[in-house]
């Protein structure tokens, strides 16, 4: 999406702010910025962003909302995954119910599992 173009990011630096600086719209395109606050203004409560980075995999879950899947993760046949961060090679899959969760590199929550406020190391 970047199309080679060099971006400056902090660690503060949100998604919304990264596409922002690229241009985009909500197409992708570069007509307009993603999303635009007025300053002050709060995101809508309903705004979802889920974050999905290459080799990663988000397959047979019904309902996702604020996940970041960094690269080779996977979230494979969950119930529910909702505020979570997954590192390299972490998986949530079959059945399992997540919510505000941080798994570490080769860590996985499986079977069924009902997982709320939790860090997974590795």
């Amino acid at each position: 999406a970047g199309g080679g173009r060099v971006v400056n990011v902090r660690v503060e630096s949100t998604l919304v702010d990264v596409c922002k600086d690229l241009r985009m719209d909500s197409n992708g395109g570069t007509i307009a910025p993603l999303v635009s606050f007025e300053k002050g203004d709060v995101p809508h409560p309903a705004m979802n962003m889920n974050v999905l980075c290459p080799h990663s995999s988000l397959l047979h879950t019904p309902k996702t909302s604020h996940v970041h899947l960094a690269p080779h993760s996977k979230i494979d046949s969950a119930t529910s995954v909702s505020s979570a961060v997954l590192l390299p090679h972490s998986t949530i899959r079959d059945g399992c119910a997540v919510s505000h969760a941080l798994l570490q590199w080769h860590s996985a929550i499986a079977s069924h599992s009902d997982a709320r406020r939790v860090v997974l190391m590795e």
